[in-house]
């Protein structure tokens, strides 16, 4: 986060186009693609895959992974390109894995990868038709670190790829084309949950989750850089979209693009990383929270005041007050409605959030306390799982209210939350969201499911946190 002192800005964003690409770099770490057929060996018949490998029971090994997962893709699409878009689907040539080390980078077209680019890898070659992966790094070290599923998440988003060759007449901005196969990736999982041969269940969401933050663009990458994926909000939102809604809302991302959220940092930003010393967290973050509530409040009739006090966790999760609900401890704070007093496990949960991720770690929890009180003062219940996901939503409709929105012309329409404070010239004092907040935020959901067996998964709660920074507190309000 970034203190400013205007709250709307000016600014010029140049779309980037430029000529097709052929390979795609996931910069946050590892790309995305298939793994080998060394066992399982596919074959397309017609508009199928098939393979002589079997159905397992528990987890499946890499290369039965691979081969239910190039199956199910046939099937899903071999339906879904004629229902959405009239074509009948010609199965895509699978390359299949390969070894840079071993035997040298592979060829797209009439060229060969950079061995630095096809390392780590996974690309779909529109001139070739084909879908290619490094079978020797990337599928066994995310099947190893994310489980089988991370796998089929690549090889989809690369049929995502295939599919936008086969409808498509012009080429999408870059990281619109990457959001649109991610979409399409979450309409095969969707698929899949209704009988798919890849087993695809909450927690293969979660895995989906956490897999957006590894392919991610590096933090501060700019919407417009070449190559450019998205942050993982935005990817996850995308899945999301397909997952939910299907084919068609995908396919729409062609006429309307998706808000992209993803900023790059601005040169007072680039020494501190976009954060906010940590002494400075919680009071900055709790002024701009008193602001943000009294106006959604007063807008139901309704007043907000301060919290009364505020109780730190002493050791063993001991509190100062009677709790309402002590579950919600589990996710570092805690409200005592009698007495009005905001309880905050500074130690176990606010301080190891910013450690571990920065500053909109803890602004998560800090944002859901004050919604908690929130739900309160409105009426609305606070346990369950309902009231556990309007939390999410009501904390990132908070937060989206300090994201940069940008106009057809480039032109920033919002910028900041007020905090109440002026300075010396009687200009508000304002905070907005820096590079990679948004991602913080699903990093800390992720952390603190750990401690939660019941609830909301991660992909859920993800999910509400998006409504709430897309759509605002309405959305998160409403019946």
């Amino acid at each position: 986060m970034r203190r400013l002192v205007a709250f709307v800005i000016l600014c010029t964003v140049t779309a980037g186009c430029g000529a097709p690409v052929a390979t795609e770099r996931s910069r946050g770490g590892s790309a995305e693609k298939p793994p080998p057929t060394t066992s399982p060996t596919p074959t397309t018949v017609g508009q199928t895959t098939t393979t002589t490998s079997p159905v397992a029971s528990g987890p499946l090994s890499l290369p039965d992974q691979v081969s239910l997962t190039l199956i199910d893709l046939g099937e899903f699409w071999g339906e879904a390109l004629p229902e959405a878009f009239d074509l009948a689907y010609e199965p895509v040539n699978v390359l299949g894995g390969y070894d840079v080390a071993t035997d040298g980078p592979p060829a797209c077209g009439d060229e060969l990868l950079d061995a630095e680019i096809a390392i780590g890898n996974a690309f779909y070659c529109p001139a070739d038709d084909t879908v290619a992966w490094d079978e020797a790094v990337l599928f066994p070290t995310l099947y190893d670190d994310f489980g089988p599923f991370a796998v089929s998440l690549v090889l989809a988003h690369e049929w995502g790829h295939a599919v936008q060759s086969r409808v498509l007449d012009s080429r999408l901005p870059t990281i619109v084309s990457e959001l649109q196969a991610d979409c399409y990736a979450g309409a095969w999982a969707g698929y899949a949950v209704d009988g798919g041969l890849v087993d695809v269940g909450p927690s293969e969401l979660d895995v989906a989750t956490a897999g957006f933050l590894y392919f991610r663009d590096p933090v501060a990458a700019g919407r417009n850089d070449p190559g450019a994926h998205g942050n993982a909000f935005d990817r996850v939102g995308a899945f999301a979209d397909g997952f939910r809604t299907g084919v068609g809302t995908c396919a729409g991302y062609a006429a309307e693009f998706p808000e992209v959220t993803q900023i790059g940092f601005s040169v007072d930003e680039l020494a501190t990383g976009g954060n906010l010393p940590k002494s400075e967290v919680f009071p900055t973050l709790a002024r701009t929270l008193d602001v943000w509530w009294t106006d959604v409040l007063t807008a139901e009739g309704l007043a907000w005041s301060p919290f009364s006090d505020l109780a730190v966790v002493e050791a063993g999760g001991a509190v100062a007050c009677e709790l309402v609900d002590t579950s919600s401890l589990r996710h570092g704070f805690g409200y005592c409605d009698a007495e009005d007093v905001l309880v905050l496990d500074v130690d176990g949960v606010v301080d190891p959030l910013y450690d571990a991720f920065g500053d909109f770690g803890p602004a998560l929890v800090i944002g859901k306390a004050w919604a908690q009180k929130g739900q309160v003062l409105l009426g609305l219940s606070t346990t369950g799982t309902g009231a556990d996901r309007q939390l999410d939503c009501l904390a990132g409709a908070w937060a989206g209210d300090g994201r940069l929105i940008f106009g057809a012309d480039g032109a920033v329409l919002q910028r900041g939350l007020p905090t109440g404070e002026f300075d010396d010239d009687g200009v508000e004092q304002v905070i907005r969201l820096s590079a990679g907040d948004l991602d913080e935020a699903i990093q800390s959901i992720l952390f603190l499911g750990e401690a939660a067996e019941d609830g909301p998964t991660a992909f859920e709660r993800v999910e509400s946190f998006r409504i709430g920074v897309l759509e605002g507190v309405d959305a998160c309000l409403a019946p």
